[in-house]
C-alpha cells in the first residue's frame, strides 16, 4: 500500500508540461506624464497613485486606476496659460477619466484616436516576482502600439499656485509563463516627460495592491499595509527615473492542494476497491477487467483533480499544460499503475482468504 500511494502521488504531482500555445505576453495600454502640457509651468509637488485593486475584481477586469495630483505654479504675472491634457481612458463612460483644477471639474471631450507619445513606450520589462526556486529575472512587457481611445482636456491656469488632479483607468498588461497558477499583471508609467517641465520638486509615489498579493516596483519603494491593503510608497526629489514599472500577482489559490489530495484519495480508493472486488472472483478475465476498471477510475480521479486544481487560477498556460499533462502523462501512468496494483492486491487477498 505504501508503494502504491507513493506511485500515485508522483503521478498526481507531476509538473505540468508546457505545450505550445499563444504568446504569454498581453500588451498593456501606455500611460505616463503629459509630455508637453506642463512645459512652462513649475511643478512643486506631485502625488502619483497606481491602484491595482480593480485587477482583483471578479469578471476579468484588466484595468488599474491612475491618479496624479500636481501642485503647479504659473509664474507669469497676469498671464493665463492654456494647458492641453490628454489621457488614455478605456470604455465608453465619460467618468473613465476626470480632471479637476483647484477642485473644480474640467469639461472633457472624447478622442477616438489618441496619439501616444514615444516617451510613454519606454518600458520593455517589469520587475520580477518571487519564484519557488529563488531565481528571478525581469519580466517582458509590451505596450499597445496602435492609437488608443482617450479624453482630452484644456485647462486655463491663472497666475499663482494651483492644484491639478487627474484620474483615469489604464489597461494593464500581463505575463503568463505558465510557472505559477496566477498570471502577473503589469503597468508601465512613463516619468520621462517631466524632465521637460520648467521645474519639478517632490514626487510621492504610492502603488496599492490587494492584500496578500505579490507586488514589485522598479523604483525603490517601501512596503506598508494600511487599512487592509498592501502599498508600496516612496518619496523622491526630482524625477527618479524615466519609467515606473509594476508587477503584481494574486496568491496561489488555497483550494489547489485539497483538490489534488482529494483526487489522490479517490484514486487510492478506486484501486483498493477494485482489488478487493477482484479478489472474490475466480475467472482471470473478470479479475483483469475489474482491475482495469479500478485503474481507469484512478486515472480519471487524478486527471480531473489535476485539471481542476490548475483551473482555479487565471493562468491559461498552466491550465493548458495541465490538460495535456493529465491526458498524455498522468492518466496513462495511473491507468497502468492502478491496473497492476489492483491485480496484485487481488491475488494477495485471495491467498490470505484461501
Amino acid at each position: 500500500m505504501t508503494r502504491l500511494a507513493l506511485l500515485l502521488a508522483l503521478a498526481a504531482l507531476a509538473p505540468a508540461a508546457r505545450a505550445n500555445m499563444a504568446a504569454p505576453t498581453q500588451p498593456g495600454a501606455p500611460a505616463g506624464e503629459p509630455p508637453a502640457a506642463l512645459v512652462g509651468l513649475t511643478v512643486l509637488h506631485e502625488r502619483l497613485v497606481l491602484d491595482l485593486r480593480p485587477l482583483a475584481t471578479r469578471g476579468g477586469a484588466r484595468t488599474a486606476l491612475v491618479e496624479a495630483e500636481y501642485t503647479i505654479v504659473n509664474a507669469e504675472p497676469g498671464g493665463v496659460q492654456r494647458v492641453p491634457l490628454s489621457f488614455v481612458a478605456l470604455g465608453d463612460d465619460p467618468d473613465a477619466a476626470q480632471v479637476w483644477l483647484d477642485g473644480t471639474p474640467v469639461a472633457a471631450r472624447w478622442v477616438d484616436s489618441l496619439a501616444v507619445p514615444e516617451a510613454w513606450r519606454v518600458a520593455t520589462t517589469t520587475p520580477p516576482l518571487p519564484t519557488r526556486d529563488g531565481a528571478a529575472e525581469p519580466l517582458p512587457f509590451e505596450t499597445i502600439r496602435w492609437p488608443v481611445r482617450g479624453l482630452a482636456f484644456t485647462l486655463d491656469v491663472p497666475p499663482g499656485q494651483h492644484v491639478v488632479r487627474v484620474r483615469y483607468r489604464v489597461e494593464a498588461g500581463s505575463y503568463d509563463p505558465g510557472t505559477h497558477p496566477m498570471r502577473t499583471w503589469q503597468v508601465g508609467y512613463s516619468l520621462a516627460p517631466a524632465r521637460f517641465w520648467a521645474g519639478f520638486g517632490v514626487l510621492d509615489v504610492q502603488v496599492i495592491a490587494p492584500l496578500g498579493w505579490d507586488v514589485a516596483a522598479s523604483l525603490p519603494l517601501r512596503r506598508e499595509t494600511v487599512d487592509g491593503r498592501t502599498a508600496l510608497v516612496g518619496q523622491f526629489r526630482g524625477v527618479p527615473g524615466d519609467v515606473l514599472t509594476v508587477s503584481a500577482r494574486a496568491p496561489e489559490p488555497a483550494g489547489r492542494l485539497p483538490i489534488r489530495l482529494a483526487g489522490l484519495a479517490g484514486a487510492i480508493l478506486a484501486v483498493v476497491g477494485a482489488g478487493r472486488l477482484a479478489s472474490r472472483l475466480r475467472r482471470r478475465w473478470l479479475v483483469l477487467l475489474v482491475a482495469l476498471a479500478g485503474g481507469a477510475l484512478a486515472a480519471l480521479a487524478l486527471a480531473v483533480s489535476g485539471v481542476a486544481a490548475a483551473g482555479l487560477g487565471d493562468s491559461g498556460r498552466m491550465s493548458y499544460g495541465a490538460f495535456f499533462t493529465s491526458a498524455l502523462l498522468v492518466a496513462p501512468a495511473a491507468l497502468l499503475i492502478g491496473t497492476v496494483a489492483a491485480s496484485v492486491l487481488a491475488r494477495r487477498w485471495r491467498r490470505e482468504t484461501a
